[in-house]
């Protein structure tokens, strides 16, 4: 997998002025190359671009290199952690894991409290997501509490603490060791987890209409 910058130097703004990409190079799931392209929302004059760097009499050049090599380096850390659980990426993957931790950063500046940024917010999410349900059926009560022992004893077993980044930026991965989890080590059938699931987009449903997640 290769980075580097690309600038369209075709498209330009009134001050003539092209946007640039952080371009990602590597190969698709079939095995063929293909390239992806993130915007770093930068304008760059093609006269301060040559051979794709920037030229260090851009203006502002610091932080517009800052934000260049922020991008990049969310791109690799996006790599090694996806090789990390055996997931091999592609450009594409690793374009819609950017964008979807940029999405969740904007969510915490928008909406998240100071004492909602702990790796706890997913259960404090939850325990008002439960008083809401205090005059619904018994039985209804029941499942949700069924659900919620269940994603307990999936974190006991994983040694791994439930969070919104880990459920919305590895939900690949968040499904594939709860079904196994359920699966194999609880023994419940398709249709079981398929109820399970249901619970849990009820959950999901609440937080983004709370303006917690936005999907």
């Amino acid at each position: 997998m290769k980075t580097s910058l690309k600038l369209l130097s075709h498209r330009k703004n009134s001050n003539g002025e092209s946007p640039l990409f952080v371009r990602v190079r590597g190969k698709n799931s079939q095995g063929k190359f293909v390239e992806t392209s993130i915007n770093t929302d930068l304008d760059i004059d093609p006269k301060h671009f040559n051979k794709g760097v920037l030229k260090p009499r851009v203006p502002n050049y610091t932080d517009k290199q800052r934000i260049i090599n922020s991008i990049i380096d969310q791109v690799n850390s996006i790599i090694g952690e996806s090789k990390e659980e055996g997931i091999e990426p592609s450009p594409q993957y690793i374009k819609v894991q950017y964008e979807k931790r940029k999405e969740l950063k904007q969510i915490r500046t928008e909406v998240e409290t100071p004492q909602m940024r702990d790796d706890h917010q997913f259960w404090k999410v939850w325990e008002e997501y439960w008083k809401t349900k205090k005059n619904t059926s018994y039985g209804y009560r029941k499942t949700i509490n069924t659900t919620k022992n269940h994603l307990m004893g999936f974190e006991e077993f994983t040694k791994r603490t439930l969070t919104f980044d880990y459920i919305l930026l590895k939900t690949i991965v968040f499904q594939g060791e709860l079904n196994d989890y359920l699966w194999n080590q609880k023994n419940h059938s398709n249709s079981y987890v398929n109820k399970l699931y249901d619970n849990l987009s009820g959950f999901f449903h609440f937080s983004h209409k709370m303006g917690y997640i936005r999907r």
